[in-house]
């Protein structure tokens, strides 16, 4: 990035590792169709992790490690009043 340059924009993703602490099967309320949801415990907090539920991917279950790159999604939920 050269002197004077725009910053990068921010990219809300982060990289992890973590244990799945609990998994299901949810359903979209606007769409109907069905995602898996799990709750994968890492270093510096437990994430919420969302994946396709079709035949093409493996279903989450506790006990599964689970890698990769997600994007974060966060609601402020303190200091509004």
């Amino acid at each position: 990035m050269s002197k004077g340059s725009p910053p990068r924009p921010f990219e809300p993703r982060a990289h992890f590792t973590g244990h799945v602490e609990a998994a299901d099967v949810r359903t979209n309320g606007v769409t109907g169709h069905p995602f898996q949801h799990a709750l994968v415990q890492t270093y510096g907090g437990t994430y919420d992790a969302l994946a396709a539920a079709d035949e093409a991917t493996p279903r989450l279950r506790p006990g599964n490690i689970v890698r990769g790159t997600f994007w974060l999604v966060a609601r402020v939920t303190a200091g509004l009043g």
